[in-house]
């Protein structure tokens, strides 16, 4: 897992309270008639689209900042951490170009749009290339990850772990079937019927008589 400083949770609760302000400004401006009836020449865009296009623009980048941030600063110690910190950068840009596009794509002609469609292709699967190279770089960490989850679950006792014997159970067993423990918690002493148990075996001492019954 991924240990976050409170400065990183700040960060993150700044752009999430900047990100949404903007939003709703962009929204409430872009609807008044004012807005919505200023025209921009002949292009068939309002200053209402031009409202939203630049509202919507600002968000995108105040992501994108604190993102770049946050992957600057994360910790490179453990294998998960080194993983997010190494591919936090490419999938921002993996998510974030493509929104951008989505946005400038109505105020743009037919040949500009080509164009910057092309423009951000090349970023796109340099981005691409660049998280398959992180991920390809840092698999130990997702094997490591999830070694140490089914660990975590196997040695839970209310999974199903013998106290006793420590043998894997069913989780809806009341017995161990290895040894016939009892998985209640709360009559550890009690044992299975039919449950052959080891057998009290004594000691022979020099004259031949069994001892420790």
């Amino acid at each position: 897992m991924v240990n976050w400083t409170s400065r990183q949770w700040i960060d993150v609760a700044r752009a999430v309270i900047a990100v949404l302000a903007t939003l709703l400004l962009t929204s409430v401006l872009s609807q008044l008639q004012i807005f919505r009836e200023a025209w921009l020449g002949s292009t068939g865009l309002s200053a209402s689209d031009a409202i939203r296009f630049l509202g919507h623009t600002l968000a995108l980048v105040i992501v994108w900042t604190v993102a770049w941030r946050i992957a600057g600063q994360l910790p490179e110690g453990r294998p998960m951490e080194r993983l997010v910190h190494r591919a936090l950068r490419p999938l921002a840009i993996l998510t974030l170009l493509p929104t951008a596009y989505a946005l400038m794509h109505p105020m743009l002609g037919e040949r500009m749009a080509t164009v910057l469609s092309w423009l951000l292709v090349l970023p796109l699967v340099g981005a691409a290339l660049w998280l398959g190279l992180v991920f390809y770089e840092n698999a130990d960490a997702v094997v490591f990850t999830a070694v140490a989850q089914s660990r975590r679950i196997h040695e839970t006792p209310n999974h199903g772990m013998c106290q006793q014997c420590r043998s894997a159970c069913p989780s809806a067993a009341k017995f161990c079937g290895h040894c016939g423990a009892s998985l209640d918690q709360s009559a550890p002493g009690q044992v299975a019927r039919g449950i052959a148990q080891p057998a009290d075996v004594g000691v022979l001492d020099r004259s031949g008589i069994r001892t420790g019954d």
